[in-house]
């Protein structure tokens, strides 16, 4: 299995055979191959500025990474839970393999045009030169396919590394989910905080997923970014409350899915703040109830003003009792914020509300 490409990697993970059982039209047991790790993360962003060099009109919507080929990608990622594999040997002239899909009928032959309308349209450069697979779009000039262990790149039918002196030949799924397709993903999975110290982990469903792409501003991103899971980490340098986690990928028939999830850092910011009264007579208390209950190392920070006359019991709780002695309007603010070395973060906005005392 040359999996290459005229591309000289420092380290080639080794490939491990796998016997699956796929479930088609009529279930078959398919040869395929499963990477151990990867290549080198500095090797496969070269590959992906090679590739982006030689073909400047392309654009690549996926990284690259060793996990799966072309018809892995097309065949395999979108339709088995974004199961990784090599599918196919790269050796001429045949694939038995790959010619499964067809053979089975899953994927059935059509015209160029119902091939672009519908969503698992596959696109086939044809033998004895050419053995590659792509992804239709909603236009026939332009597909979207994985090059090797290299990115994945939409670019046209005739601009890629294949040849394709015997032409294309156009099919689409026989049937899939029936009935109705998949929806793309709308919620970027994962918890809300990330802590001063440890790892925490986002996701999105990978059903219907063609490409993963993440970005994490503030944030350490720890291995791949080119799959449904991303593995974060505190940036020591952020001292800031706030900040976003970040996803594009390819759908189904080339539609750009784009997500954003706010997630907050060694501290949740207030999300709420609440009163038992917003109305009371001078010389009697009322209990602030603060949302979300924090744990250390994260304080409260409150304020009142005017503080003439005003006294509070507890500072650094979610539930304070504040006692206003003199008539008047009142203003009630809460934050949070980190201040234990070596986890430090700057206080965010306070949240506030406003009482009357009579």
């Amino acid at each position: 299995m040359n999996a290459q490409y005229y591309w000289n990697p420092s380290y080639i993970p080794p490939y491990t055979q796998k016997n699956d059982i796929l479930t088609f039209r009529r279930d078959s047991l398919v040869i395929t191959y499963q990477v151990s790790g990867d290549y080198n993360p500095n090797d496969l962003l070269q590959l992906e500025l090679d590739r982006k060099t030689q073909y400047p009109l392309a654009t690549m919507v996926g990284g690259a990474t060793g996990a799966y080929n072309c018809h892995g990608y097309a065949f395999i990622v979108p339709y088995y839970g974004g199961l990784g594999r090599w599918l196919g040997s790269d050796v001429y002239p045949i694939d038995k393999e790959v010619d499964k899909f067809f053979s089975s009928e899953t994927f059935v032959p059509v015209s160029k045009d119902l091939c672009k309308t519908n969503v698992h349209g596959r696109v086939f450069w044809n033998r004895p030169n050419g053995n590659h697979t792509a992804v239709a779009t909603d236009d026939t000039a332009f597909v979207i396919s994985k090059w090797g262990p290299g990115p994945i790149m939409k670019h046209g039918l005739r601009y890629s590394p294949y040849r394709f002196d015997n032409g294309f030949s156009y099919f689409r799924k026989y049937d899939f989910y029936p009935p109705n397709p998949p929806n793309p993903p709308t919620t970027i999975t994962g918890p809300d905080l990330v802590p001063c110290s440890g790892t925490v982990t986002y996701s999105i469903p990978t059903t219907g997923m063609l490409s993963y792409s993440w970005s994490a501003p503030g944030l350490n991103i720890l291995g791949s970014q080119a799959t449904n899971i991303l593995t974060v980490e505190k940036n020591p340098n952020s001292t800031t409350q706030g900040f976003y986690v970040l996803f594009t990928g390819t759908f189904l028939n080339g539609t750009t899915v784009s997500l954003t999830k706010a997630v907050d850092i060694g501290v949740p910011r207030v999300k709420s703040l609440t009163a038992n009264t917003y109305n009371i007579s001078a010389g009697n208390y009322i209990t602030f109830s603060v949302n979300p209950s924090i744990s250390s190392p994260g304080k409260y920070e409150w304020f009142v003003t005017p503080s003439s006359g005003v006294y509070q019991y507890v500072w650094n709780v979610n539930n304070n009792d504040i006692t206003f002695n003199y008539p008047g309007s009142y203003t009630v603010g809460v934050r949070t914020k980190v201040d234990s070395p070596p986890c430090v973060i700057s206080p965010g906005t306070y949240t506030t509300v406003y009482v009357n005392v009579y």
